[in-house]
């Protein structure tokens, strides 16, 4: 999912931001961050290869705190990475583009995307969203993929409580 987000961003977003001549540092930047973080996970995943073969108790827990500690700076590093996203790249598209504008570039993800692709982005985003974000959310959805959206509404109904269904709800109406 790390890897689909990125190659959003570098394909999709980045390339308004080339468009407009935006400030290139930036986006450069982010899409560098993208790189470190897919070596990062190949490490992630070597180790817990590595930990899953090894027979010896000792090296099983040698290992486990090595990949402790990487998981560790790779959470910290991806959080500093979406606020840079999020307190610079976003406000620069915004001022850049109007929002029916940024919506179309999200177009073609959505067409490109299964109801279950969906749902499973929705299950790993929403425990983190507020009711706005999901409601704004899911209203990109229902503009886009009205079909879609009615299978995805239905599976994900576990994920929000009633007062956000009947938001959410409401305002897809």
């Amino acid at each position: 999912m790390l890897k689909g987000h990125a190659e959003y961003e570098n394909e999709r977003l980045h390339v308004l931001l080339k468009q407009q001549n935006a400030s290139t540092g930036t986006y450069l930047h982010v899409e560098e961050d993208h790189a470190v973080q897919d070596k990062q996970l190949l490490i992630i995943e070597e180790i817990l290869r590595g930990i899953s073969l090894e027979c010896c108790k000792e090296k099983r827990i040698e290992e486990g705190y090595r990949l402790y500690l990487i998981y560790r700076k790779f959470v910290a590093d991806n959080l500093a990475h979406l606020h840079e996203e999020e307190t610079k790249i976003l406000p620069e598209l915004q001022q850049l583009y109007s929002d029916a504008e940024l919506l179309q570039v999200e177009a073609p993800t959505y067409r490109e995307m299964t109801p279950e692709e969906m749902v499973h982005m929705i299950q790993v985003l929403f425990p983190h969203m507020n009711i706005h974000d999901k409601r704004a959310f899911l209203s990109d959805i229902l503009s886009l993929e009205p079909k879609k959206f009615e299978i995805v509404l239905k599976a994900i109904q576990p994920l929000i409580t009633e007062n956000e269904f009947i938001a959410i709800e409401r305002s897809s109406r």
